[in-house]
């Protein structure tokens, strides 16, 4: 199933680091959507916005930087910098290994068994 691939408890590796190569791509573009966001405010700063040059730097700057920070709007809604934090912070959670108890499954009973 090519789409299960995709979803964002697979993008981590083996022992439940997440992968390298996301981590990347959010930085990458929260760098790229900052810088996007400056460079509005240093026009907007300089008094200089209405000009042809500035306008047309302003639209496609700010389609730009919302291009990627859209992506990165999306991995904080599926949860997957959620799980990036919770990892480096070292609060991740690995799934625990199932319990062994002594007792076997046919030794358990219910108190509706022991009624009858």
């Amino acid at each position: 199933m090519p789409e299960a691939e995709n979803h964002p408890q697979n993008m981590s590796s083996k022992d439940g680091a997440p992968a390298l190569d996301t981590v990347i791509l959010l930085a990458f573009c929260c760098l790229v959507g900052l810088a996007s966001l400056a460079i509005f405010i240093w026009v907007i700063t300089t008094r200089e916005l209405f000009t042809l040059d500035n306008l047309s730097l302003v639209l496609i700057d700010l389609t730009l930087g919302a291009m990627f920070m859209a992506n990165v709007a999306w991995s904080v809604h599926t949860g997957e910098v959620r799980q990036i934090l919770g990892f480096y912070r070292g609060k991740f959670k690995r799934k625990p290994a199932p319990a062994q108890g002594p007792e076997s499954p046919e030794k358990v009973t219910t108190g509706a068994a022991d009624r009858s």
